[in-house]
């Protein structure tokens, strides 16, 4: 789904590489469900976690990770919504490093310019705590964060992931967007 700015079908990506894990939610669509965890919360079941044990399940892997969507056409991408999930210590629930990319053309491409707001800090934050990347429109049939996952066993947590996207109708009129507000 593509939030604030228009609604699109999307589909979370076949998972080869990551799989579910542990004790968190096995359905990816856990992280799109519209449904924004509690900071500091502690509910695994509130996200979804990818799982990479490079001996065990994927040996030609390299390390890194992905988690994203693609669309059935192009869209102009302006942003990305990610809320972390929870951390398991020195097992992971983090990215080492993270980049937001697009698909064009078949071809994955890192955003010029995306940045994380505030600053994604890797394994020194509270859970459930929410990134927002912002970037120039780029268009792109896929949308995902990639890197390098954090821990012993290499995995990130996702709480929420939601992709913000230029309208594809521009909109000439007052809309009405269903918000809401949460005050800690």
């Amino acid at each position: 789904d593509i939030t604030a700015l228009g609604t699109f079908t999307a589909k979370v990506f076949d998972v080869d590489s990551p799989l579910p894990m542990g004790t968190s939610n096995p359905d990816p669509e856990e992280m799109r469900d519209g449904f924004y965890p509690p900071f500091d919360g502690t509910d695994s079941n509130q996200e979804w976690a990818t799982a990479h044990w490079d001996e065990f399940i994927v040996p030609d892997k390299g390390g890194e990770d992905w988690v994203g969507y693609e669309f059935a056409s192009d869209h102009e991408f302006a942003g990305l919504l990610f809320q972390e999930g929870r951390l398991y210590g020195g097992l992971g629930g983090w990215w080492n490093s993270i980049s937001v990319q697009v698909r064009r053309g078949g071809d994955w491409i890192d955003v010029p310019g995306a940045a994380a707001e505030p600053a994604y800090p890797a394994d020194v934050f509270r859970t459930f705590e929410l990134f927002e990347y912002r970037f120039d429109p780029i268009a792109g049939d896929g949308i995902r964060l990639y890197g390098i996952p954090g821990g012993s066993l290499q995995f990130v947590t996702i709480g929420e992931l939601r992709v913000l996207a230029v309208p594809s109708v521009p909109v000439t009129a007052p809309t009405n967007y269903t918000a809401t507000v949460e005050v800690t």
